[in-house]
């Protein structure tokens, strides 16, 4: 369970001190940054979900989601301390932002590389998220379907990364 206040976690970008055991792929990260607590009422719950694209227009995103208001958030492509998303902790600004609960989980681990692009550059984490007014539990589970095998071929598609889970 999602609890308490924000946890800030360190991290020296790119590469140079990513702890695989807390951020690697799979790992989730925990942030609530609500000013109250929230209970179920009897009314239906406003549920949102939106791929942001690796919050490109973060603070575009974070205008429209406000407007919303919605009771849960389940955002797609975030990033964390990638170079190509002003090495941020996306995550944590939106909790922070939106006065949410959050989970976010580690899908890649983005490698930063000369073969990238600046608009494309890794050296974070990529992921998923779930944002709720409310406590939840998250849990991450393990597929097997990805299309590509990242870990030996990222390099090859011009996106090295490790993960894909």
């Amino acid at each position: 369970m999602a609890t308490g206040n924000s946890r800030h976690v360190s991290f020296k970008t790119p590469e140079f001190d990513l702890d695989i055991d807390t951020w690697g792929p799979g790992k989730l990260q925990f942030v609530d940054c609500r000013a109250k607590k929230y209970e179920l009422q009897e009314k239906s719950l406003s549920v949102v979900s939106w791929n942001i694209e690796r919050g490109y227009q973060l603070e575009k995103i974070i205008k429209k989601l406000k407007n919303i208001d919605a009771d849960i958030l389940c955002l797609q492509e975030l990033d964390i301390f990638n170079e190509r998303s002003g090495n941020n902790n996306q995550l944590e600004i939106l909790c922070q932002e939106l006065g949410l609960n959050g989970c976010f989980v580690t899908e890649f681990v983005e490698h930063k590389s000369p073969q990238r692009s600046v608009l494309h550059q890794g050296g974070g984490m990529h992921g998923n998220a779930i944002l709720s007014k409310f406590d939840f539990t998250c849990e991450s589970a393990k597929h097997n379907n990805q299309p590509y095998n990242w870990d030996a071929d990222g390099e090859k598609l011009g996106e090295p990364r490790t993960g894909g889970l």
